[in-house]
């Protein structure tokens, strides 16, 4: 029916979007909590700022990562504490924006309170699956954790190749979602807005078509 057609062009358009766009993929946690570091390590090369510092990231860092099945776009945001400064408080206001758009988000911390702290901060802001990290684990490496808790170390790679391949599998859940009524598991995308334009008009002109075939 209309219903249907109508989920299916939703459903089609936002797995386009995660195909052509990437997955959204957020670190978040407390300053100096080894997200800066993480970000870098599953990139693969130096694209945030890290220093011992707390609060260098004053505003979103991001880039797309290429991987299979969809491309992961991963953002490093400012760390979560009560501002210091008005730049600050913007740039926590911008990584609570990204948050809500998030559909995967790395809650990072360095020990394992700091990792709940996160945890906690992400699940209030974030509808997105949460993934608990905890951060500089070549510190501590025989700590016991939570089962499905990430454990990584960006210095000496321990963990990073898991992570990433967890993150791959979670972001093609995401981009594949349940199929829509009446898809039969094709592989229906649209990926332009003059492309949904034209399947929105065409659906309507088939539901006005059942409409008059109905009425006689």
């Amino acid at each position: 029916g209309g219903r249907d057609a109508r989920w299916v062009r939703l459903y089609s358009s936002l797995r386009a979007d995660a195909r052509r766009d990437g997955v959204l993929v957020v670190l978040t946690g407390a300053p100096n909590a080894g997200k800066a570091s993480l970000f870098n390590a599953l990139l693969g090369e130096s694209r945030a700022l890290v220093t011992p510092v707390p609060g260098t990231t004053r505003d979103a860092v991001d880039a797309v990562l290429d991987v299979r099945p969809v491309p992961l776009r991963l953002v490093d945001t400012a760390g979560a504490r009560e501002a210091m400064d008005e730049v600050e408080r913007l740039g926590i206001a911008v990584a609570e924006r990204y948050l809500a758009q998030a559909q995967l988000v790395l809650a990072c911390g360095d020990t394992p309170a700091a990792v709940d702290e996160a945890l906690t901060g992400a699940r209030a802001r974030s509808a997105g699956v949460v993934v608990p990290v905890r951060t500089l684990a070549d510190l501590d490496p025989g700590a016991s954790l939570p089962t499905g808790w990430a454990v990584v170390s960006a210095e000496s790679g321990v963990g990073v190749g898991a992570l990433l391949a967890r993150l791959c599998a979670l972001a093609g859940e995401a981009a594949g979602g349940a199929a829509p009524p009446g898809a039969g598991g094709a592989e229906v995308l649209v990926t332009r807005e003059r492309q949904r334009a034209g399947v929105a008009a065409a659906l309507e002109a088939v539901e006005r078509f059942a409409a008059a075939w109905e009425e006689g």
